[in-house]
């Protein structure tokens, strides 16, 4: 079962998103920012990252740099799902995103079929 690492700082968001992805058959590990998101990929690399942008303490951009420069990592699927402005989900597309997802509206509906993409679940 593959595992997703949920790096959100919104405690709201990472609960449902991990029952939500926990019910569609995969694994999940949560952080509350980009650096707890580094400690967590330290200590086991997931198959697939679910990242917020606006996050204190590391925000998702610094994270995304940070994991696209590391080699072990810069092959990671990684899909921002936020609710930041179009420019900013295009500044981490540049960065290594492999998607870049509104939150609300159909936007879970477009995460899933992205996961799935990604994973090929």
């Amino acid at each position: 079962m593959p595992n997703i690492l949920i790096v959100d700082d919104t405690d709201a968001c990472r609960r449902p998103l991990a029952r939500l992805l926990t019910r569609a058959g995969y694994e999940t590990a949560c952080a509350g920012d980009g650096r707890e998101g580094l400690n967590a990929l330290e200590a086991a690399t997931p198959g697939l990252i679910l990242l917020d942008l606006d996050m204190p303490v590391m925000d998702g951009l610094t994270f995304l740099a940070a994991i696209r420069a590391d080699p072990r990592w810069v092959s990671l699927p990684v899909i921002v799902f936020s609710g930041e402005a179009q420019r900013t989900l295009a500044r981490a597309k540049e960065l290594g995103a492999d998607e870049a997802l509104p939150k609300g509206g159909p936007g879970l509906r477009m995460l899933l079929a992205a996961i799935r993409r990604h994973l090929a679940v």
